[in-house]
């Protein structure tokens, strides 16, 4: 089936859109139809010198063919673009084209109080090859195809002008809100770790949120002689921050020696220490407790947490509301 055959299966009329497209390529065949978009105090278009209006809803419909089956897939999406846009870059006013949006209309556009919300849509829709006939899975009957085109288009455009848009756009909202903190906390705590550890994590994603960190290797120089391997010590030294664990651990013990020596008591703490000075045992268990809780436990445990937050972050990014 060409872009031509699909399209004529719609019977839309010039009046119902601004301009059209068709194409073909190897997995879909389909077109793109660009629409006007309903003013509302919430929500200004852009328009063009001439008045005309320059933000569109581009609504996309597409079927992929399948070889052994009648039944094929048919994807649409929605979205908001600029026609100037398209072809040039905005705000080219000095050379007074028409077809220019003005940059107040522009701006009033993009921080209008609510912005139509992208849309996509795979699995709603299916077209009877052999019929030629299309159904909507959701609502469990067949559809027109022009009531096919419709759908998609008042789906786009109730994401500003009614309750069921608003309430999405208040789960964009808080979705945004929640990948940004986890996204800050993550930022802290790749800070974090190596300056309570000592010890370099590595991650390999170009998005830090994408992949687990794990704990990176302290690479030696290799010696000429063979057989042999030497620690390039001058350049470890230069990469230990003062506040890692060696350092962050001396100061704890300090810190007890002044407080067991001359501070009041601290909700009973020094006074059971003291109850049990005596017990050699217990000193070097206290001792070797705080060397174990900063070496491995406090930084297992956050590397724990930071993969935690990759693994939300991740399943976030990809998580769908419907309309």
């Amino acid at each position: 089936m060409t872009a031509e055959e699909f399209f004529k299966l719609f019977g839309l009329k010039k009046e119902d859109y601004i301009k059209e497209y068709l194409w073909n390529s190897d997995r879909a065949t389909g077109f793109t139809i660009l629409k006007t978009y309903p003013k509302t105090k919430f929500f200004q278009p852009a328009v063009t010198i001439t008045g005309a209006d320059d933000t569109l809803a581009m609504v996309k419909v597409y079927v992929t063919p399948k070889e052994n089956s009648a039944i094929w897939p048919v994807g649409s999406t929605t979205t908001k673009i600029s026609l100037y846009g398209l072809d040039k870059s905005p705000f080219q006013e000095e050379n007074n084209d028409p077809n220019a949006p003005t940059k107040e209309s522009s701006e009033k556009c993009s921080t209008s109080f609510l912005q139509p919300i992208n849309l996509e849509e795979e699995n709603r829709y299916t077209f009877n090859s052999k019929e030629q006939t299309f159904f909507d899975i959701k609502r469990k009957q067949s559809i027109t195809a022009n009531a096919l085109v419709e759908l998609v288009y008042q789906d786009h455009i109730s994401t500003y002008t009614s309750s069921r848009g608003y309430l999405l756009q208040g789960k964009f909202f808080l979705h945004r809100l929640l990948m940004k903190i986890i996204e800050w906390l993550g930022k802290v705590l790749v800070i974090i770790i190596p300056t309570i550890s000592g010890r370099k994590i590595d991650n390999e994603a170009y998005n830090l949120l994408f992949k687990p960190f794990f704990w990176g290797k302290i690479e030696g120089i290799k010696d000429k002689r063979p057989g042999t391997e030497l620690e390039d010590y001058e350049n470890l030294i230069k990469k230990i921050n003062p506040l890692t664990f060696s350092f962050l651990t001396g100061f704890l013990l300090i810190l007890y020696w002044v407080y067991y020596n001359f501070c009041s008591d601290f909700l009973g703490i020094i006074a059971f220490i003291k109850a049990n000075k005596e017990d050699q045992i217990f000193s070097v268990t206290l001792i070797a407790f705080i060397v174990l809780f900063f070496n491995y436990i406090l930084p297992n445990v956050l590397l724990f947490m930071l993969n935690g937050l990759v693994k939300i972050y991740a399943k976030l990014s990809v998580k769908r509301y419907e309309l």
